[in-house]
């Protein structure tokens, strides 16, 4: 039972890591992206 229980916890935890990552970069995707249309815009 115990280990059955810290494995799924470690399989979530895992997801929830790549969970983060994928929106860490999303968030600078979207900031590269408007950061660049600011500055086609000024030019």
């Amino acid at each position: 039972m115990g280990s059955l229980d810290t494995g799924s916890l470690s399989t979530e935890s895992l997801e929830d890591l790549n969970l983060g990552k994928i929106s860490e970069l999303l968030k600078l995707g979207i900031t590269a992206v408007s950061f660049i249309t600011a500055l086609n815009s000024l030019s």
